[in-house]
């Protein structure tokens, strides 16, 4: 392996430079009246789900990792895209649903997707989350049955760091 490419690829990842195929991704547009995205989401997945706050943080730190802690909504260097990182049917759902929802940018559009997609399709997860007593156990539900990333993409132990930061106020 040469080590000038992959410098060079950290470089561009680190920065967020664009590539001369276009950008490497989009930012996320948080219009929650400049308060972190997960902190926001934190109490409103509490309520709208019924979630102890350990649960709606594993929740918040698989959506962390999938958009770099909510920086990226765009995959880098692939389709996905949202808080969810929606691929395929459930992206053209998103999008179509982010048209009349302020935007695919928008955290109207991305919070009341996600709500929308956990509460038609995926009811049975929602109560395997409540039943879970730690956070690694809600992190993996969510990660498994939700997202489901690759393996290579998995990392749950960064998932679960996320939320575990969360639990303690550190939306940084």
């Amino acid at each position: 392996m040469r080590p000038a490419p992959i410098l060079f690829c950290l470089f561009l990842l680190t920065v967020g430079c664009a590539a001369p195929f276009g950008p490497l991704s989009a930012p996320a547009v948080a219009d929650t009246a400049n308060r972190p995205i997960p902190k926001v989401m934190m109490g409103r997945l509490q309520e709208d789900l019924d979630l102890a706050d350990f649960q709606a943080a594993a929740l918040l730190g698989n959506l962390a990792q999938e958009t770099g802690n909510f920086t990226h909504l765009q995959q880098v260097g692939g389709p996905s895209y949202g808080y969810s990182q929606w691929l395929g049917p459930r992206k053209r759902a998103f999008l179509a649903y982010a048209e009349g929802n302020g935007g695919k940018r928008s955290f109207a559009a991305n919070y009341g997707f996600l709500l929308h997609e956990i509460r038609t399709e995926y009811p049975d997860m929602v109560d395997r989350i409540r039943a879970a007593q730690t956070v690694d156990a809600a992190t993996r539900i969510f990660m498994r049955e939700f997202l489901r990333p690759s393996k290579r993409h998995a990392n749950l132990p960064a998932r679960v760091r996320y939320a575990e930061r969360y639990l303690v106020g550190d939306y940084s």
